[in-house]
């Protein structure tokens, strides 16, 4: 089962503790900023990080908006 699936335990821990606008998504690393509280993701999450395949990522290259919802496609 991948963690992306919208009922995997760690996604919806995540997405219940995201609170950061990550404007146009192109500028915003998924794994390596700042945006849950002052914690970096690849700190909270280590495993995540390690086993991701583009662990640089920007948020924009990790899925996209269909619709009316985000759309994980990495």
């Amino acid at each position: 089962m991948s963690i992306v699936q919208s009922n995997h335990p760690a996604f919806v821990a995540l997405q219940s503790s995201c609170s950061y606008d990550v404007g146009d998504r192109t500028s915003t690393q998924y794994l390596s900023d700042k945006w849950i509280g002052n914690s970096i993701l690849k700190d909270l999450h280590l495993r995540l990080y390690v086993q991701s395949l583009s662990p640089n990522a920007t948020v924009a290259a990790m899925g996209k908006w269909s619709e009316g919802g985000w759309s994980w496609e990495s």
